[in-house]
């Protein structure tokens, strides 16, 4: 059974309401939307590592992510493209980007994105670790 907005909006406040330090929160393979990025955005007061891989989060949704404090961040096969990649850019360059490890596999950037956050981030390196596989856009940069 696949997680819905609604179900994840209930889970994220149970885990906040008990309070209590998590590794990881995971929840790859559903059907989450940016309707529950306001939900999620609280799971930084119980952890600092989310894995939204395989869902339905677009553009916006994953800038509000990214910039909420999380420290790993998993975007892997969601819906995200050079809108993204122009806003995490920006994010970087001003150094209001919390995340040291962001996977943003699978989704749809092109050669021209990934040479620009190349360039953002020989500038800036607030990001550890990156991961771009699986885009239309060969990895090489980053290998």
């Amino acid at each position: 059974v696949k997680l819905h907005d609604q179900t994840a909006t209930e889970l994220v406040n149970t885990l906040v309401t008990v309070n209590k330090q998590l590794k990881c929160v995971a929840l790859p393979n559903n059907e989450l939307t940016d309707a529950c990025v306001a939900d999620l955005v609280k799971l930084t007061a119980c952890t600092k590592t989310l894995d939204l891989g395989g869902n339905r989060i677009t553009n916006a949704g994953a800038i509000k992510l990214c910039s909420a404090g999380f420290d790993r961040l998993d975007l892997s096969f969601n819906k995200l493209d050079s809108t993204f990649i122009d806003s995490l850019i920006q994010l970087i360059e001003s150094d209001s980007l919390p995340v040291t490890y962001l996977d943003i596999s699978a989704n749809n950037f092109s050669s021209a994105d990934i040479e620009k956050l190349k360039h953002a981030l020989e500038k800036h390196t607030p990001v550890r670790e990156i991961i771009i596989e699986t885009n239309p856009a060969k990895q090489a940069y980053f290998e």
